[in-house]
């Protein structure tokens, strides 16, 4: 089978998914999400347990062991309890390039391999992309507090006017490294894009999620009605439907938003920056969007 190890938070996980399901569609053969990574850290868990899947996951007891001992026993033909299908000398695949463009050797890879990375391309997934949608939306939307709550139903009210807008901060904020690898979007960013979406939507209405609340405020110089939904209980999958709901989408740097506006139900504007990491660069956007969205600042 085809092994992916999933690390990083819901929109990395979703990434990682998605490139493995469209490797193993490949490769005609089966979808195992390792969780070790995801056990060694003490800020992410493993997230798409309520979307189901169509994988099987794997705790460290089926998992093939690295190193001597494991080559060893592969040569002698050993297999232990659930790893009797599972070869121990499984290839690994890492993805090297630190700008996330996309890598063709990925879909060609052959089973028994492990694919480590985070994999931030459509290009990974286009073979199974309408199959991918229709198997995430449905789950997500049925999270408690896309339908039927105050946020869920403003967004039904504005209709086509609806603009999901990310502020992504956090640990872009808080954290230095990450702030010196990301970096952090600026309102310069969000005017521009909001301008994007201006021309081809009469009287937008937007409704922010956030990691900070507090951020909301430097939206307002730009003179457009805001509702807040993030603050209000709803878990990371509720949100992220509720960002889909809307028609029009506005992200940040961050693989959350990204797949916000690629589930997004309405076929309206998108809009992504152009400065993906703090250091910009044309190779880590070349392969990150889908042809039709706005890539502005």
């Amino acid at each position: 089978m085809i092994v992916v190890e999933m690390q990083g938070g819901l929109g990395n996980q979703l990434f990682q998914y998605a490139a493995g399901r469209g490797a193993a569609s490949a490769a005609h053969t089966a979808l195992m999400l390792d969780q070790r990574l995801l056990r060694r850290d003490n800020k992410r868990s493993y997230a798409l347990e309520p979307l189901k899947p169509q994988a099987c996951v794997a705790d460290s007891t089926e998992m093939p062991r690295p190193g001597r001992f494991g080559r060893w026993a592969a040569a002698a033909g050993w297999r232990t309890g659930s790893m009797r299908s599972f070869p121990f000398d499984a290839a690994v695949y890492r993805e090297q390039d630190g700008e996330g463009t996309w890598d063709a050797a990925v879909s060609q890879q052959r089973p028994p391999t492990i694919l480590h990375g985070y994999f931030q391309s459509p290009r990974y997934f286009e073979n199974v992309a309408l199959a991918l949608r229709s198997e995430l939306v449905a789950p997500i939307m049925a999270c408690r507090g896309v339908v039927g709550s105050a946020a869920g139903n403003a967004i039904a009210a504005a209709g086509s006017r609806s603009v999901s807008v990310h502020l992504r901060r956090g640990d872009y904020v808080t954290e230095p490294q990450t702030q010196a690898v990301h970096g952090v979007l600026t309102l310069d960013y969000y005017a521009a894009a909001l301008d994007a979406v201006r021309r081809a939507v009469p009287d937008p209405q937007l409704f922010v999620f956030t990691d900070d609340p507090a951020a909301v405020a430097a939206l307002s110089p730009l003179g457009l009605p805001v509702t807040l939904v993030s603050g209000q209980g709803l878990s990371d999958l509720a949100e992220l439907g509720l960002m889909a709901r809307c028609t029009h989408h506005v992200i940040a740097n961050s693989s959350y938003s990204w797949w916000g506006a690629w589930l997004g139900i309405g076929d309206g504007v998108t809009v992504a920056p152009r400065r993906w990491f703090a250091k910009p660069s044309e190779a880590a956007i070349r392969d990150r969007f889908p042809a039709h969205w706005h890539v502005v600042g």
